[in-house]
């Protein structure tokens, strides 16, 4: 038994409902980090194989490696790369 259309679609709202509160009160929990993290590596996926933004990507990455690791939540952040 697979997961539905719809099932798949409740789930994308509610990562974007996370990410949008992240981005409205900072992140303050692991939930939140796990909203980033998810967010990153979807952007990531989505742009497989346009070698032009690796360097933004790297960028990106690591500005949010390191606000992670500021926050206390790195191993959070490390325990999210696929």
């Amino acid at each position: 038994m697979g997961i539905s259309l719809d099932e798949i679609s409740t789930l994308e709202n509610v990562l974007n409902e996370q990410f949008l509160n992240v981005i409205e009160t900072g992140v303050a929990s692991e939930q939140d980090i796990i909203a980033l993290a998810r967010l990153y590596w979807k952007i990531v996926d989505d742009t497989s194989g346009q070698s032009d933004l690796d360097a933004v990507l790297e960028s990106l990455y690591t500005t949010l490696h390191i606000h992670c690791s500021n926050l206390g939540f790195a191993d959070v952040w490390d325990d999210l790369i696929p």
